[in-house]
C-alpha cells in the first residue's frame, strides 16, 4: 500500500516542465516531421488536445531538431532523423526504431519508452525517473543509464554481463555503481552501457530473448523428466 501511494505521488511530482517550443502539436491528430525545425529554439512539443485525446507525431528521415518534449497522453514514434534531447513525461508513450538521439533521453512521470533500433551515443544519459518505464529491445546503445525513484529499465536479449561477469536474468535492485553492462539485444543490436541506480525501489530487469526462453524451458522439462 505504501509503495502504491509513493508511485502515485511520484507520478504527480515529476510533472512536465514549461517549455517554450518552436512547434507545438496538441490537436489530437497525427503529424509527420521529416524536415529540419529551424525556428529558435528548435524544440518540438507534443501534448493531448483539450479532450485529452492523444496527439501523435512521427519523426521520420530528414527530421532534425534540438529537443522533443512529449506530454500528457501523447504518442511519438521515431524511425529516422536526428534529435538532440528527448523528454517523455506524464502518461505519454514513445517508441524509437531508427535515427540518432544525440544528447540524452529522460523518461518521467508514468510515461513509457520502447527502443527497437536507432543509435544512442556514449556522451550523454538515458534517465528513467518517477514511475517511468523503458524497454530496450534493440539499437546501438552506448550510453550511461540511470534509474531513480521507482522507475524500471528492462533489457530484452541474451549474454548479459556486468564488468565481464554473467548476471543471468531477473531483477537487479542494487546499484551497479557505473559497472559496464554488455549483451546482445533481441534485435541483434549491441549493448554497452554504464548502469547506475539511485532509486528507492528502482530496478533493472533482464529478460531472455525467445530463443533463450525455449532453451531454458527445454532444460526445465529435461530436469522434470529425470
Amino acid at each position: 500500500m505504501k509503495k502504491a501511494m509513493l508511485v502515485l505521488a511520484l507520478m504527480f511530482y515529476f510533472v512536465s516542465p514549461n517549455v517554450e517550443a518552436a512547434i507545438t502539436f496538441r490537436d489530437g491528430l497525427t503529424h509527420d516531421i521529416g524536415y529540419a525545425v529551424k525556428d529558435y529554439p528548435r524544440y518540438v512539443s507534443v501534448a493531448s488536445n483539450i479532450w485529452n485525446e492523444p496527439t501523435t507525431v512521427n519523426i521520420i528521415d530528414g527530421a532534425s531538431m534540438n529537443a522533443l518534449y512529449s506530454y500528457e497522453n501523447s504518442r511519438v514514434t521515431m524511425s529516422g532523423g536526428q534529435v538532440g534531447h528527448i523528454h517523455v513525461y506524464d502518461r505519454s508513450q514513445m517508441s524509437i526504431s531508427g535515427g540518432i538521439v544525440n544528447n540524452g533521453i529522460e523518461v518521467g512521470g508514468a510515461s513509457s519508452l520502447d527502443i527497437f533500433g536507432g543509435q544512442i551515443p556514449d556522451h550523454d544519459w538515458l534517465i528513467a525517473r518517477g514511475a517511468g518505464q523503458v524497454h530496450i529491445y534493440g539499437g546501438q546503445i552506448y550510453t550511461k543509464i540511470r534509474v531513480e525513484s521507482v522507475a524500471i529499465v528492462t533489457f530484452h536479449g541474451s549474454d548479459f554481463m556486468l564488468d565481464g561477469q554473467p548476471i543471468g536474468y531477473g531483477e537487479l535492485f542494487s546499484d551497479p555503481d557505473g559497472k559496464i553492462l554488455t549483451g546482445m539485444l533481441v534485435s541483434g543490436g549491441v549493448l554497452e552501457a554504464q548502469l547506475f541506480n539511485t532509486g528507492t525501489w528502482a530496478s533493472f530487469v533482464f529478460i531472455p530473448e525467445p530463443a533463450t526462453l525455449l532453451i531454458l524451458g527445454a532444460g526445465v522439462l529435461l530436469v522434470r523428466k529425470r
